[in-house]
């Protein structure tokens, strides 16, 4: 939930229209293009993981090295280089 609150300034510190991603905070619904989002997909992915749920989202510059067991908060990826 955390970092589902900072996308809102990353969009804006890049001079974007943060309206065309999603209602802002944790408890906005993202657009179609707020989901495409690398940030979104890793959170989604990481929240998937933690909570042992179906993917719906596939990461294709990171792999999944951490997440905390007790909340699913703090969540690392690798990048994977090619």
């Amino acid at each position: 939930p955390a970092d589902n609150c900072k996308w809102y300034w990353m969009a804006r510190i890049a001079g974007l229209d943060w309206t065309r991603f999603g209602a802002r905070g944790w408890w906005g619904t993202p657009t179609e293009e707020g989901m495409n989002t690398t940030i979104y997909k890793m959170m989604r992915y990481g929240m998937e993981e933690h909570l042992g749920l179906e993917r719906t989202v596939a990461l294709e510059r990171f792999e999944l090295a951490y997440v905390s067991p007790s909340n699913g908060y703090v969540i690392i990826y690798r990048v994977r280089y090619e």
